[in-house]
């Protein structure tokens, strides 16, 4: 039966009928085809679905830009997101192993993950969480991660927060070919390529990625590597001053070498012939026009996402029964979003959205389910120092019937003094993942259709203050998140999962940013976290109390710049290989990375990461890299591209 037609609401199916002969095409606010000057005003467009300035959102948002990325030469997007106030970044094992994130104590699968407005978590995912493993820096020109419930927004899926990946578009995009090898037996080829003119734009990029890898299990020799192949394209053209087109396309293929639990003794050891190959693809067709000069925009989108993913652990010593399971998940998505501008004062948003998920699970499930959603915003300026955004959404779920969540986020300035105060409450739910529903591996595991979503409502307040001309800006945010119906494993049973209870997390982000001259920028950053389990009063696993991170950019010469980046996570609660709780140690990890400019066209490139060789485990029972040096060459031929 076919979800567009025939499960979505009367009023859903009306309005979409109406666009069933216009072409596809991106959200406005999501579009990537304005000036990158826009972009350097200190726009944010994840917080609101709309360019909003950055002093009037009451979200707490941090942005990591192309100049940090570069500067830091980090190669994945965990690594990227480890430096963000609030996010807590674990790896089980070198490149290539699962990378959880948690957003202020939430679930890892409480933050919704888009890239160029995609949702690119695997509907065939056991939790439903977004694995950042397989997600390269390639052409990206900035990061937005908005913490605090936003299911008001964006539905299901955004509990802790938001984050959000823009690749290069139009002027900010540069050709460019980079390689670059090191440790570990590691070798990356990236490139872009970048054409157009005013009225059409298009870009390829591409990464090769190899890495012979280190022993997921601590004690081992046996080395997992990782093989990563991204593609990446988009065609955009304006075919007049007030309709865009756009349309575009992200292939990701990796081979993941991973170790094992004995299928006698059930001990967690080497594992030679064990592997997981996952194809992906995210695609994106978007169509947008602005009426009333601008007044009203009014923009449709279809996006897909497709996995494959393919298990397969042969007869090695570890292993006496040889298995394979093959998994696909599929999500595709419809939206419609009107922006109305009313007034200077006064902007009013409002979105429908269908989406239908499906899978293709080991048991032999096929399982499918999909959730309609409809949702209005107010942006209102009350005076020249108060702003504030007011939502409201309401959702309906195949399974779970109706959910309403709502949002609110003011920010005040301070005339005259440098100071924003911003605060926002917002409520949010989490519907089970298909595979919770209706996936069992007898006797380990046991779906439960009876699970209801997870609710939440949480609330900061927080403060900036900018000195010396903003060269100097001390932001503090306390927050509380409170979760409710949080699923997990009934300790009865240890094979069912059930809606145990609830969970808590408070606590503050501290971050400052000095620009001590034009040559050396300083910065550090610090959380402060409870996240407690309220039914049993223990801590959540692998969410550190305590956490910092430092840096330091200096443009050393005219030539050289140096990176230093630093971060400090606090012991915290896990469980180990055999499943019994431990504390994990504390850990300081330092990385270095150099640029020299050879001239308008050469780069030579060198880093060292973990560079005193800590020895440490971000997850109980899973070995993390020593000390590994890289060194890279990049050509970026010709200069940036004017339109």
């Amino acid at each position: 039966m076919s979800r567009f037609s025939e499960q979505s609401p009367i009023l859903i199916r009306s309005l979409l009928a109406l666009l069933s002969g216009l072409p596809f095409a991106a959200l406005a606010q999501e579009a990537q085809t304005e000036a990158e000057a826009s972009l350097m005003k200190g726009l944010i467009v994840t917080a609101t679905r709309a360019e909003t300035p950055s002093d009037q959102v009451g979200s707490s948002v941090t942005v990591i830009s192309a100049e940090q990325i570069e500067k830091s030469q980090k190669t994945s997007v965990a690594d990227l997101l480890r430096t963000v106030p609030g996010l807590d970044v674990v790896r089980s094992g070198g490149q290539g192993q699962v990378v959880s994130v948690f957003t202020r104590g939430s679930n890892s699968n409480h933050t919704l993950v888009l890239v160029d407005g995609i949702e690119a978590t695997d509907p065939s995912n056991p939790t439903n969480q977004f694995d950042f493993s397989s997600l390269q820096v390639d052409d990206i020109e900035r990061i937005e991660v908005v913490r605090g419930p936003q299911s008001t927004l964006y539905g299901s899926d955004a509990i802790g927060g938001v984050i959000q990946i823009f690749t290069k578009r139009g002027v900010a995009a540069r050709d460019y070919v980079q390689l670059e090898s090191g440790r570990f037996g590691t070798h990356t080829g990236r490139g872009g390529l970048h054409g157009g003119d005013a009225w059409t734009n298009y870009g390829l990029s591409f990464s090769l990625h190899k890495t012979d890898g280190i022993s997921a299990f601590p004690q081992g020799d046996e080395e997992d590597g990782y093989d990563n192949k991204t593609l990446a394209g988009y065609v955009s053209t304006r075919p007049s001053e007030d309709i865009n087109l756009d349309f575009s396309l992200r292939r990701v293929e990796s081979r993941t070498d991973i170790d094992n639990f004995d299928s006698t003794t059930f001990a967690y050891a080497d594992d030679d012939d064990s592997r997981l190959d996952t194809e992906q693809w995210l695609a994106r067709a978007q169509a947008g026009i602005r009426l009333l000069e601008g007044r009203w925009t009014q923009t449709v989108g279809l996006s897909l996402t497709d996995y494959e993913r393919s298990n397969e652990n042969g007869p090695a010593p570890a292993n006496t029964t040889p298995s394979k399971s093959d998994f696909k998940g599929k999500k595709t998505k419809l939206d419609w979003v009107h922006g109305f501008r009313l007034d200077d004062d006064h902007q009013l948003g409002f979105g429908l959205e269908t989406e239908k998920e499906e899978a293709e699970l080991s048991g032999g499930q096929n399982p499918d389910t999909g959730t309609d959603g409809v949702f209005v915003q107010h942006h209102v300026r009350v005076n020249e120092s108060l702003y504030t955004t007011l939502g409201v959404r309401r959702d309906s779920h195949d399974d779970f019937g109706s959910e309403t969540t709502y949002r609110i986020a003011p920010a005040y300035l301070l005339p005259g003094t440098g100071t924003r105060l911003h605060a926002s409450y917002g409520t949010g739910f989490k519907a089970p993942s298909l595979s919770a529903l209706f996936e069992s591996f007898a006797p380990f595991f046991f779906a439960n259709p009876d699970l209801k979503p997870e609710r939440s409502k949480g609330w900061d307040l927080g403060v900036e203050q900018r000195w010396l001309d903003d060269a100097l800006v001390l932001e503090l945010t306390y927050f509380n998140n409170e979760i409710e119906d949080l699923i997990a494993v009934d300790p009865a049973t240890f094979s069912t999962l059930i809606n145990l209870g609830e969970a808590s997390s408070k606590g503050y982000e501290l971050g400052l940013r000095y620009q001590y001259s034009p040559v050396l920028a300083l910065g550090l950053g610090y959380t402060h976290n409870k996240a407690i389990d309220e039914v049993t009063g223990e801590a959540l696993v692998r969410r550190p109390r305590k956490k910092a991170n430092v840096y330091a950019d200096w443009q050393a010469l005219p030539q050289l710049s140096v990176n230093l980046a630093g971060r400090h996570v606090g012991a915290h609660e896990d469980f180990d290989a055999n499943f019994m709780p431990v504390v994990t140690d504390s850990h300081t990890v330092f990385d270095v990375a150099l640029a020299y400019t050879l001239d308008s066209q050469w780069t030579l490139l060198g880093r060292v990461e973990n560079a005193f060789d800590e020895d440490y485990e971000e997850i109980a029972g899973f070995g993390s890299p020593g000390r590994g040096m890289h060194v890279g060459l990049r050509f970026t031929p010709g200069t940036p591209r004017s339109e």
